[in-house]
């Protein structure tokens, strides 16, 4: 195995130059602060209220970093093994006396490497628990522990995402896809057996739901720790042999994946079925290709894909599955509480990032085929394939958007016309933030992730880069200020109603001051050098930009 050791270092070598590995480890220590100093502000400080703040201090970084190894995990080798296919250096790496596993095992160390670094800027913010009381060092270890399965497992599952698809954007919705099967599926089968006629105690079955990742994260909830010690080394034993056997086939098939040119086997075979399930037949086509061309040409490229328009629909719908199932098993008074926030918000985080996909995943593909070159020898101008852009996420995104606001809007009657408790409160202007920003936050990631996938950006990262530029970054700064406003309110001896409404208020005028700036600039360079950057193929250059 020493052979590793010259991937591993390549892999590092590539990340070290990339800007944003910096920027991210940095990022990830400002929002551990933020967070450590907004609980215990939130508590009161280190009064008698100190335990209640580290145990919700622990418990908040325990969930949020499980969901960053998991995410960051299938996105940083999702692309990994793909990426090596599609520049041809996947062969030259075995003309050498590496194996299957050292490249395996190298791609998946580099990137483990990598968000572990990140992770470890949180670690300090964990400890602040263990010396105010209310977490013991068992439980931190136990944390560290879910946490490095999580992300050897989200690793995996990248890899083999990486390894079944060339194409950026298929291989992470293999590796998400992966994920979630193994996160929700054990839980769904144990709802159904637990709730049988005739089923016995929900301990009896909790033996299905040890593959799930989730169940190694359950000793950081205080209302969980009934859970046996036991049950939780036997869920992390049985997922680490699942990484290991889904390394060991990655491992074996990475060397022959290279050679398969023209070959028609199982898996091109495989990718026929797929495309056929995604466009249809030939009759199915050419019944859907009249009306999308009559719309525009832009239009019929983005939205040929029949299953697409229902996908939004599915989110926003489960996103209500979810409330009513929190209703009924925990009460409404907790479910519009702080979970009334938080839940949607994820949600709204989602369809925003849809956006910024829907904008560039079709550009930068007819972009990278030169069809967009092509395009732009018709009549059809950039303007009309800009409006065009913005008619076809408007037509996808529209209805479930306004059904996700109508819920935020139904939340936001319900709490006004109730005793509001602090949760409440604080439920009300996350709510009321979250209607006065999408339509904003919308319109900027149209524009930057266009702006970056025009710059020659991979889809993906075009994506991560309208992500972080217009919700990451300033959120963390109103998140500061925010923070600071409410604490020099306290000072002033305002309620803590007001302190909400100041904090709130402040992150929301920072919001929009950034996406709207952000977007003005982005879309003007948009238009100043739409033409001229597709046609030389390189960034848009400096003085167009300027125009």
């Amino acid at each position: 195995m020493r052979s590793v050791w010259p991937v591993l270092e390549r892999e590092l070598r590539v990340a070290s130059r990339r800007p944003a590995t910096w920027r991210l480890r940095l990022a990830t220590g400002i929002v551990g602060a933020v967070a450590t100093a907004a609980c215990f502000w939130f508590y009161g400080g280190l009064g008698g209220a100190a335990m209640a703040a580290g145990s919700a201090l622990f418990t908040t970084l325990g969930i949020a970093c499980g969901a960053w190894a998991m995410i960051a995990g299938c996105q940083r080798t999702a692309d990994s093994i793909g990426r090596e296919r599609r520049e041809g250096t996947l062969g030259l790496l075995f003309l050498t006396d590496l194996s299957g596993w050292d490249v395996v095992l190298g791609k998946l160390a580099a990137a483990g490497c990598e968000i572990a670094y990140q992770l470890l800027a949180l670690v300090p913010m964990m400890a602040i628990p263990l010396l105010v009381g209310g977490v013991t060092l068992s439980a931190l270890g136990m944390l560290l522990l879910a946490l490095a399965n999580g992300l050897v497992l989200a690793l995996s599952f990248g890899l083999l995402g990486s390894l079944w698809s060339r194409d950026p954007r298929q291989a992470v919705g293999l590796a998400f896809s992966f994920v979630l099967a193994t996160t929700v599926f054990p839980w769904g089968l144990l709802g159904f057996l637990s709730s049988r006629e005739n089923a016995g105690p929900v301990a009896d079955y909790m033996a299905v739901v040890l593959p799930s990742p989730v169940v190694p994260f359950l000793v950081v909830l205080p209302a969980m720790s009934i859970v046996p010690m036991r049950a939780v080394f036997a869920a992390v034993g049985l997922q680490s042999l699942f990484s290991f056997l889904v390394l060991a086939y990655t491992a074996r098939q990475v060397r022959g994946v290279w050679r398969q040119g023209g070959k028609r086997g199982w898996k091109a075979r495989w990718r026929d079925f797929v495309d056929r399930l995604r466009y249809g037949n030939e009759g199915v086509r050419a019944r859907r290709r009249p009306p999308l061309l009559a719309l525009g040409a832009w239009v019929w490229l983005s939205r040929r894909e029949r299953w697409k328009p229902l996908l939004p629909w599915i989110l926003v719908v489960s996103l209500l599955g979810i409330e009513i199932w929190i209703a009924r098993t925990i009460g409404a008074q907790w479910a519009m509480g702080e979970l009334s926030s938080v839940v949607p918000m994820v949600f709204h985080w989602l369809i925003r990032m849809w956006v910024a996909a829907e904008c560039v995943v079709t550009l930068g593909e007819q972009r990278a085929s030169g069809a967009l070159e092509l395009l732009l020898t018709t009549p059809l101008v950039p303007g009309e394939i800009l409006r065009q852009q913005r008619r076809s996420v408007v037509g996808l995104l529209a209805g479930p958007w306004a059904l996700l606001l109508a819920n935020d809007l139904c939340f936001v009657g319900w709490i006004v016309g109730t005793d509001k408790t602090d949760n409440l409160r604080f439920a009300l202007w996350m709510h009321l933030c979250a209607i006065a920003t999408s339509p904003l936050h919308a319109w900027a990631m149209r524009w930057v992730g266009t702006w970056h996938v025009l710059a020659g950006k991979a889809s993906n990262l075009a994506v991560g880069r309208a992500m972080n530029g217009v919700l990451f970054v300033p959120g963390v700064v109103g998140g500061l200020l925010a923070l600071g406003a409410a604490m020099v309110s306290e000072r002033f001896e305002m309620q803590h109603g007001g302190r909400a409404a100041l904090g709130a208020m402040v992150w929301l005028a920072v919001q929009c001051a950034w996406s709207t700036g952000s977007a003005l600039r982005h879309r003007r360079r948009v238009l100043a050098g739409f033409r001229d950057q597709v046609t030389a193929g390189g960034g848009i250059s400096v003085s167009a930009a300027a125009h």
